[in-house]
């Protein structure tokens, strides 16, 4: 689906990087080296923090990067396995307050699973500590995430219909 390619066109502040092994990515050893980071990896480990806590702990001075697999549910561990560069780095988990939107287009393995668009939205979420009257820039992910949806649920209407 490549949420994560629709998440990075409507934010002006990520980077994409594409493949499957980032171990060797000139990149992503670029971010990792920077001592102004503090390099985090989106994953639902048991032993993950939540990311709200991670984020409070953030060392002074540093600014956190988060790293997210941008896969399917198969292909994600098998990323981050192939990645040796961010397999030492500490993981960071999410508790959403609601269940993926996608839900209603294709099944999750479970519960508190979100796609990548929507998991960079809650990340965002996190983070943001402006007055609600500067606005909410990230929350136009939902807006793109759930029009893709309904999009995907008219093609599954029409394809019931069609039997």
């Amino acid at each position: 689906m490549a949420s994560g390619r629709m998440a990075h066109l409507g934010l002006s502040n990520s980077l994409l990087f594409e493949g499957s092994d980032f171990s060797d990515h000139e990149g992503v050893n670029s971010l990792l080296a920077d001592p102004g980071n503090f390099p985090l990896v989106l994953y639902p480990d048991p032993e993950a923090l939540p990311v709200q806590e991670a984020l409070a702990g953030l060392p002074e001075g540093k600014q956190p990067v988060i790293f997210l697999f941008d896969g399917t549910w198969r292909s994600a561990p098998q990323m981050r396995r192939l990645s040796r560069n961010l397999l030492g780095l500490p993981t960071v988990k999410l508790q959403p307050a609601r269940p993926s939107g996608f839900l209603e287009v294709r099944p999750q393995p479970r519960a508190e699973c979100l796609s990548t668009l929507e998991a960079i939205h809650a990340v965002l979420d996190r983070l943001w500590v402006q007055e609600p009257a500067a606005g909410r820039p990230h929350d136009n992910l939902l807006v793109v995430f759930e029009r893709m949806v309904a999009i995907q649920m008219s093609y599954l209407a029409r394809a019931d219909h069609g039997r």
